[in-house]
């Protein structure tokens, strides 16, 4: 008879272990979904007191780890922040890629978040932005002078005066910044590790869109919308600016530069690191737009 209770127990046991891997194939570690970082993810979130999304978009993230590793994207990141997910503000806080390093802090007022949307960037003097707590010049990641990479995932373009400010540091002539600037059209202005820029014509419209910039070289610079090369610039890197890289604003030498327009698109990610190649890049809107086209 008890060895009768103690198989039905062990079956038992297998059924729900079974059905509990069942959220994805599962990680060697044991982590529920394919990818641990999800698990460290939600752990440190929640350790932080904040809500992880739900199970079922922890899924479509996982799947969008997923095609980034498969792309050999994920692999170049320094810092992925995902702010378009309907846990909370602070779960777009914290690093995917390494959950105990660059967590955002908020060195002014509290910035607007927007569940399944993101969140809102610097506006004319509300001081409402994030500091990466990620120094480009001390940080020792994937991120350097002639191997970069930036891209911000925004929901529209829709900016009809003024500029916004999505992510950037500068040190002297030491440029990181990606901004939409609008004097009468409207133009990506894209810099990495150099005060030469590429300046890219945009069509106002309320799609999502993918801003990035990719230095594969001393002078090898290419500026991307929605995954499509848009501009090349040879201006040679002249360095690597020794300041924390600001989301929603620009850190300007260790003073705040932010942005006028009073409706600026939403950034739903940010993510930097090494340089990625035209097809990485092209790889990375489609797997990012197809993230967000799923909220």
């Amino acid at each position: 008879m008890k060895n009768i209770l103690f198989l039905i127990l062990l079956l038992s046991y297998s059924i729900n272990a079974q059905n509990h891997m069942l959220v994805g194939e599962g990680s060697a570690s044991g982590c529920e979904y394919d990818n641990d970082e999800i698990c460290a993810w939600v752990t440190k979130i929640e350790d932080n007191g904040d809500t992880a999304p739900s199970s079922g978009q922890l899924g479509d993230i996982d799947d969008m780890v997923s095609a980034l590793k498969t792309d050999g994207i994920w692999s170049t990141l320094d810092v992925f922040y995902l702010f378009a997910q309907d846990g909370s503000k602070g779960a777009g806080e914290v690093n995917m890629v390494d959950p105990d390093s660059y967590g955002l802090t908020e060195p002014g007022s509290s910035v607007t978040w927007t569940s399944d949307v993101g969140i809102t960037p610097y506006i004319s003097s509300d001081n409402k932005y994030y500091n990466s707590n990620y120094n480009p010049n001390t940080a020792g990641g994937n991120f350097s002078q002639n191997d970069a990479h930036l891209t911000t995932m925004v929901s529209n373009s829709n900016i009809t005066s003024s500029v916004v400010y999505f992510a950037g540091a500068i040190q002297s002539t030491y440029f990181i910044r990606m901004y939409l600037y609008s004097p009468s059209d409207l133009r990506l202005y894209a810099y990495l590790n150099s005060n030469g820029q590429t300046t890219i014509t945009v069509t106002r419209d309320s799609n999502n869109h993918m801003l990035s910039g990719s230095r594969t070289g001393a002078t090898t610079y290419n500026s991307y919308i929605d995954g499509g090369s848009a501009a090349a610039n040879s201006s040679p890197s002249t360095g690597v600016p020794n300041y924390n890289i600001y989301i929603g604003a620009l850190n300007n030498g260790g003073s705040l530069a932010g942005g006028a327009f009073a409706t600026p698109p939403k950034i739903q990610i940010a993510c930097w690191g090494g340089s990625l190649t035209s097809g990485e890049i092209s790889d990375l809107w489609d797997t990012l737009n197809t993230y967000i086209d799923g909220l």
